[in-house]
C-alpha cells in the first residue's frame, strides 16, 4: 500500500515538475527570443529523458513512462521554439 502511494505521489510530483518546461517554452514564445536558453542543457536533458522513457517502457513502469513523456514533450517544445526564435548571425 505504501509503495502504491509513493508511486502515485512520485508520478504526480514528476509531472508537476515537468510542467516547468512549458513555462520556459511560454516565455520563449512570448518574448519571441531564445537568446537566454542553453541549447546544450536542453539537448542533454532531452537525450536523458529519451533514455529514461525507453527504460520505463522496458520495465513497463507507468510512473517513469508518464513523467518522462510529459518532460520530453516540454523539452521538445523548448527545442523547437529555440530554433524558431534563434537570432540569425549576421556575416
Amino acid at each position: 500500500m505504501i509503495e502504491n502511494m509513493l508511486a502515485t505521489l512520485a508520478t504526480f510530483l514528476g509531472v508537476v515538475s515537468s510542467f516547468g518546461g512549458f513555462a520556459q517554452a511560454y516565455k520563449i514564445h512570448k518574448n519571441k527570443s531564445s537568446k537566454d536558453v542553453s541549447l546544450i542543457f536542453f539537448g542533454i536533458l532531452t537525450i536523458t529523458q529519451v533514455v529514461w522513457l525507453a527504460y520505463g517502457y522496458v520495465l513497463q513502469n507507468r510512473p517513469l513512462i508518464i513523467v518522462n513523456s510529459v518532460a520530453l514533450t516540454a523539452n521538445m517544445t523548448i527545442l523547437i521554439l529555440y530554433f524558431k526564435y534563434q537570432k540569425k548571425k549576421r556575416k
